[in-house]
């Protein structure tokens, strides 16, 4: 049985669990009895170690790793969006640690070791064969869901000069209405885009390495 760890919470990717999204996916993974766990106690079993950089701390760190292991930098935001984390501040103590800590990469720029961008998995569209028949049961226009007000790629702006000509409906920290964003990925955002016609999805920070809307 291969072990993957998961070292930290993926707390902006969803509750910590075992049936956790990050989890799960890689119950698909192409090599055989592979299972990714939050159990630190499996840890000198491990195959590989996820540490999520959002989450990283330098006191909160195994004290040795195995020759045979992987321990992986995992972060799914653009450097230029470190300040958005709460572990911001720790990233340039990255230089205290002994070189080779990380001996793979697992992120959403391409030339990753591991590419993996998890908007496009949890954003990943359903093929509609009767589009007709589908905007006819419903009864709203168009949906924004966001909770990052000022972005670098000024996205908020694009949709200001939008609302002048159509009705856009925001949800969200940045809406006005004192309203918390409702759904969390894939967990809610059905019950919302059931009643949509369109979902309003852009960048928050203009990479050339990103290909999922944020």
């Amino acid at each position: 049985m291969k072990t993957i760890v998961l070292w930290n919470k993926f707390r902006d990717v969803v509750g910590a669990s075992n049936d956790h999204p990050i989890a799960t996916l890689f119950s698909r993974c192409s090599v055989p009895h592979c299972r990714a766990i939050f159990d630190r106690s499996k840890l000198s079993t491990s195959s590989a170690v996820l540490f999520h950089m959002a989450e990283f701390r330098l006191n909160d760190l195994p004290l040795s790793r195995d020759p045979s292991q992987h321990f992986v930098f995992t972060h799914f935001e653009s450097v230029g969006n470190r300040y958005l984390v709460p572990s911001h501040r720790h990233w340039p103590q990255l230089d205290a640690l002994s070189g080779g800590f990380f001996n793979l990469t697992m992120t959403y720029r391409t030339d990753s070791d591991v590419y993996f961008d998890a908007y496009a998995m949890y954003y990943r569209p359903h093929l509609i064969s009767n589009w007709t028949a589908l905007m006819a049961q419903k009864e709203n226009g168009v949906l924004w869901l966001v909770s990052h007000c000022r972005t670098q790629s000024h996205r908020e702006d694009y949709v200001g000069k939008l609302s002048k000509y159509l009705k856009v409906d925001k949800f969200g920290k940045c809406s006005g209405k004192g309203v918390k964003n409702p759904c969390v990925y894939g967990q809610c955002s059905d019950q919302f885009r059931r009643s949509y016609k369109f979902q309003l999805a852009f960048e928050n920070r203009y990479n050339r390495h990103r290909k999922a809307p944020r």
